[in-house]
């Protein structure tokens, strides 16, 4: 024969408290803790065995009525179920203490009595509302944890203050002060971080490289090719006027035959180049080729505008 639904077997909540705990009721919640607690307690101390305490069977059947608190509203059995529930939740706990304690050994302990403090169900319900209580820092760990982050961030902000440079300019070859050659044979010539000259048997150079890399090369003789870095301003000076790299490579051919007082042939290959003397100034570009000149008519310069040989 069925049980009347409006009755309830001893030791159950009725269908009224399980409707109402359902919605979340504190005073049903209570009921229904209250109901089962002392089954809860005496089955986890049964589990438990040796290991019970009386701080960890309060601790494990707290956990217990939390997890059944908070699957409640999902409910959609009887109050006969929920023993059965309770007893399946609390038994899943004792296993799970009882496998972390087996890794290591145990003492015995005396057995203690399975039976709730007074007010159990009140402390379940204010965990269940507020959280566990975690106990706040001491004074000296918050300094001290102040104190760690104050120093990662100034360590931080040195670090980029010191590396920031560094990192933001391009990384060169060092510049050398100055250097001269005279070439016999045909020679590659490194202008420090800023070029190199492939000069030809017979030439004569001299370079000097200041601190924010400009270099000035004064080439009194022969045929030498440039190829120029990108950096500061570089100049060639000749006896017939300066050459001014605006590109990256060009040729100055520097005529030293006794008719000619003074005579510099420009050719560029890439980029372009800036010409002048007294006479004025020109700009010759890729494949062209510019004169520097200085006789008894004065001085002057020229472009072709004819390609200049290979």
């Amino acid at each position: 024969m069925d049980r009347d639904p409006t009755t309830t077997a001893p030791g159950e909540i009725d269908d009224v408290t399980l409707r109402r705990a359902r919605r979340g009721d504190e005073r049903a919640c209570r009921d229904l803790v209250g109901c089962y607690e002392e089954a809860v307690f005496a089955q986890l101390a049964r589990l438990l065995g040796p290991a019970a305490r009386g701080p960890l069977v309060e601790e494990l059947a707290q956990e217990t009525f939390l997890r059944l608190l908070r699957e409640l509203g999902r409910w959609a059995g009887s109050p006969a179920g929920l023993a059965t529930r309770l007893a399946a939740l609390a038994g899943e706990l004792a296993q799970e203490e009882l496998r972390r304690r087996s890794t290591g050994a145990q003492t015995t302990p005396a057995p203690v009595a399975a039976a709730p403090r007074s007010g159990f169900a009140d402390r379940v319900l204010e965990i269940r509302r507020d959280g566990p209580r975690v106990a706040p820092l001491p004074w000296w760990s918050a300094a001290r944890t102040r104190f760690l982050v104050f120093m990662g961030v100034l360590v931080a902000g040195i670090s980029v203050l010191v590396l920031y440079p560094v990192m933001r300019s391009p990384m060169r070859p060092p510049l050398p002060g100055s250097g001269a050659r005279t070439t016999a044979v045909r020679e590659t010539i490194l202008l420090g971080g800023r070029g190199v000259a492939v000069a030809e048997a017979g030439s004569g150079l001299v370079w000097a490289i200041d601190r924010k890399g400009a270099a000035r090369v004064n080439q009194a003789a022969g045929d030498v090719f440039y190829r120029v870095e990108a950096g500061g301003a570089f100049l060639v000076s000749t006896p017939a006027g300066d050459v001014t790299a605006v590109g990256t490579c060009f040729r100055v051919a520097v005529d030293a035959a006794p008719a000619a007082a003074a005579a510099a042939t420009v050719s560029v290959a890439e980029g372009r180049v800036l010409i002048g003397n007294r006479g004025g100034n020109r700009e010759i570009g890729p494949g062209e080729r510019g004169t520097l000149l200085k006789d008894g008519r004065g001085e002057r310069a020229e472009a072709a505008s004819a390609p200049a040989p290979r």
